[in-house]
């Protein structure tokens, strides 16, 4: 009697195994990078408000009056909050004062912008007394 071979088609049950392990790697990998790219999204748009914020702190700085010191403000923007902290201070240079911001998430001590500007303030100097020319006021 022959015996005749059949022959198998389909997967066994190892190989089903080994694919499916090597699936699950990759998916686990991409998980990885979707929620890193979600991550990297987010800070880079807290950063742009917070860059945002600094920048108008600078010049809200430089078009008010002249006050040295440390100025705090709460500013709200984009749907974030922040503390931002402007010092004017000045320079060796007359005239130059330095303005340095800092911006960081509502109570929390991590900065997120920072900006250093520099305001020129042209001192007043007082005419001179009239000379006497000659000429008399009645």
């Amino acid at each position: 009697m022959i015996r005749q071979t059949r022959k198998q088609d389909g997967f066994t049950l190892v190989e089903v195994l080994v694919s499916l392990a090597i699936f699950s790697l990759a998916i686990v990998g991409l998980n990885r990078a979707a929620t890193l790219a979600v991550s990297g999204t987010a800070t880079l748009q807290l950063r742009t408000h917070a860059g945002f914020v600094a920048d108008n702190a600078v010049v809200l700085t430089r078009i008010a009056p002249l006050d040295l010191g440390t100025e705090r403000s709460q500013v709200d923007s984009g749907g974030m909050a922040f503390d931002v902290v402007v010092e004017t201070s000045a320079t060796d240079q007359t005239g130059f004062y330095e303005i340095a911001v800092r911006v960081t998430e509502r109570d929390q001590d991590r900065i997120v912008s920072e900006r250093r500007a520099f305001r020129y303030v042209q001192s007043v100097i007082a005419p001179p007394p009239d000379q006497d020319n000659g000429e008399t006021s009645e």
